[in-house]
Order: structure tokens, then C-alpha cells, then sequence
């Protein structure tokens, strides 16, 4: 009897373990969206550079272009500086990205322009997908001693106490890996969240969040929002 418990009980362990957080809930495919074929090139739009996390943008694009690859793809990175001079054009085009009277955003003009500027990347390179890369900040949910977000859960970093002194619970910042990406004809194919890092810890001693000074110290945790934000690629096995 013993041994059938205890074999119950590890099963009902593994079980619990094994459960994934929860994919972003805004993340988008479309329904007629095919996966390319091995070999398809995959064009990358440089990262904004962001001040603050412009060496995990370095991260991002270096594991895009690797984890990529391992699904077997060709990739290409289009020049920052060709990037903004096309990117302009088609900002044009649209008519401005923003209302002139008001500063708001014009609807579907982001979109439009992406849409155009898809089309034409790919008909000069011959590629099957455009895709447009950022670290965005992301709000995860809190409980216990780990934080969740787009498909990732952390444990809360603390300096200053033992980490079993503490139990988080609302909300707070983390960053994910954002895709958005558009086919060879312009047509939206998905978009997807990755949950990378929580770029903040709480120090016990000031009774405070900091930032983080080991944020970009490896990749590992930029690669893991990378693997999550290109789920929509990965074949059935």
C-alpha cells in the first residue's frame, strides 16, 4: 500500500510541475498562416536601441539569428542605417504615423506601413518573412516567491534576507521578447510575447526595488524569451 502511495504521490508531483505558465493572452497568429519551409530566409529589422537595454537588444537579435537557424532557416539583418531611410519612405507613404493636430497615434498607419515595407524588403530579397524585433516592458503577476508573465515564470530576485522571508503578491515590470511579423505579401503572420527577465530585485536592507545590476550579464534568460516568442514557427514534431 505504501509503495502504490508514494508512487501516486510523485505522479501527482510530476504533474503539477509540469504545467507551463500560460502564453501571452494578446499574442496573434494569423489563421491562414503557413510555417516556411527549411531554408526560407527570414529578414530581421534592426532592434530600436533603447537606451537602457541595448545590450539585451544585442542579445535578442544574436539568439534570433541562432535559434532561427536551428529550425533551419536562412537569416539576414537589414542595415540600421538602410532600414531608416526605407522605413521613412514608408512612413510617408502612409501619411505619417501620427495625427499633426493632436500627436495621437493615426489607426492602422503602423501597420500599414510595416505591411508595405514587407512586401518590399521581401521582393528584393526573396524572403518569406519580415520581422520586427523589441524588449518591451511587460506586467507579470505575482504569487508566492515567483513572478509570471508571456510564458515564463521567475523567481523574484532578493538581496539583503532570505528569500523565505518574503511573499510577493499584485503586479510588477518584466521584459519580453516581442515579434511581430509579416509575410512575403504583407500579410500580418503573428505576434508573440516571450517572457525574458525581471530587469528589477527587491534589497531588503533599503526596503526597495533596484534595478538589477547582473540584468545583461548572460543570455540564457534572452534566449528563453526568444524560444517562447517563436513558438508559432516550431513544426509539430
Amino acid at each position: 500500500m505504501r509503495r502504490i502511495a508514494i508512487g501516486l504521490l510523485a505522479l501527482a508531483l510530476s504533474a503539477c510541475a509540469s504545467l507551463e505558465p500560460p502564453a501571452a493572452t494578446d499574442n496573434y497568429r494569423a489563421k491562414n498562416f503557413v510555417v516556411p519551409p527549411p531554408g526560407a530566409l527570414v529578414v530581421l529589422l534592426p532592434a530600436p536601441k533603447a537606451p537602457d537595454l541595448a545590450a539585451g537588444e544585442m542579445m535578442m537579435t544574436a539568439q534570433l539569428h541562432r535559434q532561427l537557424r536551428a529550425l533551419g532557416y536562412r537569416t539576414a539583418l537589414l542595415d540600421t542605417a538602410n532600414h531608416a531611410k526605407v522605413w521613412a519612405q514608408e512612413i510617408e507613404a502612409v501619411g505619417g504615423l501620427f495625427d499633426p493636430g493632436t500627436g495621437a497615434p493615426r489607426p492602422g498607419a503602423h501597420a500599414r506601413a510595416l505591411s508595405s515595407l514587407a512586401r518590399r524588403i521581401c521582393a528584393e530579397a526573396s524572403c518569406a518573412l519580415v520581422m520586427q524585433q523589441r524588449m518591451v516592458l511587460r506586467e507579470a503577476r505575482l504569487g508566492g516567491t515567483k513572478a509570471e508573465w508571456d510564458g515564463q515564470r521567475r523567481r523574484v530576485p532578493v538581496v539583503g534576507a532570505g528569500m523565505d522571508n518574503y511573499s510577493f503578491s499584485g503586479q510588477t515590470g518584466a521584459l519580453s521578447v516581442e515579434l511581430v511579423v509579416f509575410t512575403k505579401d504583407g500579410e500580418p503572420a503573428f505576434r508573440s510575447y516571450g517572457g525574458a527577465s525581471l530587469p528589477y530585485r527587491l534589497n531588503a536592507g533599503k526596503e526597495g526595488n533596484e534595478i538589477r545590476p547582473d540584468l545583461f550579464d548572460n543570455d540564457e534568460e534572452i534566449a528563453d524569451g526568444v524560444r517562447i516568442a517563436l513558438q508559432p514557427l516550431m513544426r509539430a514534431a
